[in-house]
């Protein structure tokens, strides 16, 4: 049997009280919570915590501002709302970029292909080919 965790089942959890208490049971940061703590737990520990009975085919499914998490016997899934980036920056466009390189090839700071401002190229500055990067001394 599916079971949709609501609004009155997340007043229950002892777990999320505090949110609760704060923004209530109907905000999203109270579902949050149970998705959080639930997500890496199994399904009869939910069931267990709001008095419900389990059995081979329950599930249940848990609606949260940070995704969907389904909870099966089996196993959980969540499906996030926003999905995890590369975390790659992200690059300029051709024209920009090529605007910015020839912007720094006539600067006095720029010397064998590096911005002897920007230092290290980990801090992200100077470097014309990501997109919301910016010139140490701001000639772009």
């Amino acid at each position: 049997m599916r079971y949709a965790v609501t609004s009155a089942d997340i007043e229950r959890l002892a777990v999320c009280a505090a949110i609760v208490e704060a923004k209530g049971a109907d905000s999203p940061y109270a579902a949050d919570c149970v998705v959080r703590t639930y997500q890496g737990r199994h399904l009869s520990d939910l069931f267990l915590d709001l008095g419900w009975e389990i059995d081979s085919t329950s599930e249940a499914v848990i609606h949260a501002g940070i995704g969907t998490l389904t909870m099966r016997s089996n196993g959980n899934q969540l499906v996030e709302v926003a999905p995890h980036t590369s975390g790659e920056p992200l690059a300029a466009d051709a024209a920009k970029a090529q605007e910015r390189r020839q912007i720094c090839a006539g600067c006095s700071h720029y010397i064998d292909a590096n911005c002897l401002v920007a230092g290290c190229r980990c801090a992200g500055k100077g470097i014309a080919d990501n997109r919301f990067s910016r010139c140490p001394v701001g000639k772009w």
